[in-house]
């Protein structure tokens, strides 16, 4: 797979790299490749309870993580930018984005 990334910077001035698959539309990106997922997670400080089946989402300055984890193969993550439409997210298909990750996104989004 290629390796797609965002450079971030956060407000100290530092890069950190969101490395994703897709770009579905913007301010909204994806990932379920296991190895991008745990250097996210490794260059956002993002902790993963893997007691727990549920997604968490983390926002870091002007952005937010969304990260699903299941077990050690089972994973996914999107990143959702301040520069996310709503509208454009409300319209894309089901086929696209699932309804229940269209709610997780829009809370993400809310946080900021």
């Amino acid at each position: 797979m290629e390796n797609l990334k965002l450079g971030i910077e956060s407000d100290d001035g530092d890069f950190k790299d969101f490395f994703f698959d897709n770009f579905i539309i913007d301010g909204l990106f994806f990932t379920s490749d296991i190895k991008k997922i745990n250097d996210n997670c490794k260059n956002f400080k993002i902790k993963i309870d893997k007691s727990r089946v549920a997604p968490i989402i983390s926002k870091i300055e002007n952005i937010a993580i969304i990260t699903f984890y299941v077990d050690n193969e089972n994973q996914a993550q999107y990143f959702v930018g301040n520069d996310l439409n709503l509208n454009e997210l409300n319209r894309l298909p089901e086929t696209e984005l699932k309804f229940e990750d269209k709610i997780l996104v829009i809370e993400a989004y809310c946080l900021f």
